[in-house]
């Protein structure tokens, strides 16, 4: 409990949404954190969130039980998901992490949550760093996981794995082994099942002296962010009809803001200390990539190496298609020349049965909206892109295709690469850049092509759609999102139905935002 207050990571009246996977960590996050609202009188509304992932048989049944039965003991609300399709291979443990997260972040705006309460302990955090400083030669990698970071806190994160289990066993709370953690498949496992132990013969508080250094380093880091916001104010260059410094930002997958064409000046970085030099960098290539974005150093000395060449023109290639340019004295940032790139734009949905909003995205006017029920004829009658649902979706995220989608499209029975896919559908290839994607839940629910086949939903600007197995329409169907072409002739008056010349309302959610016409 010292260190939760250490750290402020329980406001008193906070809503708090617990992460219960059933085992030992979070069975004892659950009893810790009601003891620490009870001795601390601080009036914490609880909830709980469990996935079933479904995959382990027995195993998964079980967990499933201890959660219920702890939530139904302790009086917390608890909420059960399974992805469906069921995630898979390659990347599982990459795609449950997204998974969870954001049906945790889905779950708590739902319920108007302060914070979303996660079980990581102390080796855990060992394990994380160890596995960022062999995988990205940054200095950042030696920070691990703070324990808070925006609305998600780790109140065990100062707390031994070993003393988690004598708790739960002193307390006599149950919990659920999951016996794929004692297998090296994945690469965190070989942290904890090969690394570790044979640190631990040279120090056996190695975990502790790890996570006393993220403690330093968080610390420093906060000095050099400070140091590196000064030097970037010095050496950014205005982007394209901006003010000097001045950053349009949108929100970037994987955290943080994307920004739009961004330059630095060169003659101003050679001038700013050495050790900044690279911290500048990153920062640039996160203007586009995503602010929590690592980079790992073979990059980082080839952004390094550009900025202060003394030769004239030159690139070098980032990823998610975008280079960094050399030309006039400045490094700037742009989409490479064969790829279509917009920022990606958050969406709000409208809850079911209120007007529909506008949105602008990559040079087009969409209409969302959220109704009750099936819509079985959607695409048809109406040319929309239609969601079938279970429960309310609060929000969707209007992007173009990546490289490493995967699809389950309705009808074809399997899952595909998005780009196999299109380029089945006989998309042509310049077009599918600028396909339109809907993503739900962190996941492809439905895409723009030029085909036409079994669960073609609906027309967006002349192209017809592909809804995923998972979002088509049935008689079944709580609700429906439908998305379609907003009129260019008027914007329809959401109070009096009248049409008027004027600029379509934006979007209203969760996140605001318009994505750029590319």
């Amino acid at each position: 409990m010292a260190y939760v207050a250490r750290h402020e990571l329980l406001p008193a009246g906070a809503r708090v949404l617990l992460m219960l996977s059933g085992g030992p960590d979070s069975m004892a996050l659950l009893a810790l954190v009601r003891l620490c609202d009870r001795r601390r009188r601080l009036g914490l509304r609880l909830s709980a969130l469990h996935v079933d992932y479904g995959l382990r048989g027995a195993d998964s049944d079980r967990d499933r039980r201890l959660t219920q039965q702890a939530c139904a003991a302790a009086g917390v609300p608890l909420e059960i998901v399974r992805p469906d399709p069921p995630l898979s291979a390659p990347d599982f443990q990459e795609k449950a992490r997204r998974y969870r997260l954001a049906a945790a972040r889905r779950l708590s705006h739902a319920r108007g949550g302060d914070l979303i309460a996660v079980g990581h302990n102390l080796d855990d955090q060992a394990e994380t760093i160890l596995y960022r400083l062999a995988k990205y030669a940054a200095p950042s990698s030696l920070m691990g996981m703070a324990p808070r970071a925006g609305r998600l806190v780790r109140p065990l994160l100062g707390v031994r794995a070993a003393d988690v289990r004598g708790y739960c066993e002193r307390r006599g709370i149950a919990w659920g082994e999951d016996h794929t953690n004692r297998e090296e498949a994945y690469a965190r496992n070989i942290v904890r099942l090969s690394v570790l132990p044979q640190l631990e013969r040279l120090n056996p508080r190695v975990v502790e002296s790890l996570g006393a250094a993220a403690d330093v380093a968080r610390e420093q880091q906060a000095l050099l962010e400070e140091l590196t916001a000064d030097a970037w104010r010095v050496v950014v260059a205005a982007p394209a009809g901006g003010s000097p410094g001045e950053l349009e930002g949108t929100p970037a997958a994987g955290g943080g803001e994307r920004q739009g064409s961004q330059s630095i000046d060169l003659t101003a970085f050679a001038r700013i200390p050495k050790a900044l030099q690279p911290l500048v960098l990153r920062r640039l290539a996160g203007t586009v990539l995503g602010r929590d974005a690592l980079l790992d150093r073979r990059l980082t000395q080839a952004l390094l190496d550009l900025a202060v060449s003394p030769v004239g023109s030159a690139g070098v290639e980032l990823r998610d298609g975008w280079v960094a340019v050399r030309e006039h004295r400045r490094l700037q940032l742009r989409p490479t020349a064969d790829r279509h790139v917009c920022p990606e734009l958050c969406c709000g949905i409208p809850a079911p049965g209120a007007p529909p909003v506008t949105v602008r995205f990559c040079g087009r006017t969409l209409s969302l909206e959220q109704v009750r029920g099936p819509l079985p004829d959607a695409g048809v009658v109406f040319g929309s892109a239609a969601l079938g649902l279970d429960e309310r979706l609060d929000a969707v995220t209007l992007r173009h295709p990546r490289h490493t989608d995967r699809f389950r499209p309705l009808g074809l029975g399997a899952e595909v690469s998005l780009q196999r896919f299109l380029s089945a559908q006989k998309v042509p290839r310049d077009q599918r850049p600028r396909s339109l994607v809907l993503e739900a839940d962190g996941t492809v629910a439905w895409v723009e092509v030029r085909g036409s086949g079994p669960g073609d939903a609906g027309r967006i600007d002349g192209l017809r759609g592909r809804v995923a197995e998972s979002f088509r329409v049935t008689q079944s169907s709580a609700l429906t999102v439908c998305v379609r072409r907003w009129p260019m002739a008027g914007r329809h008056d959401r109070t009096t139905g009248s049409s008027t010349p004027e600029r379509p309302d934006r979007s209203v959610g969760p996140s605001e935002g318009e994505g750029g016409a590319g």
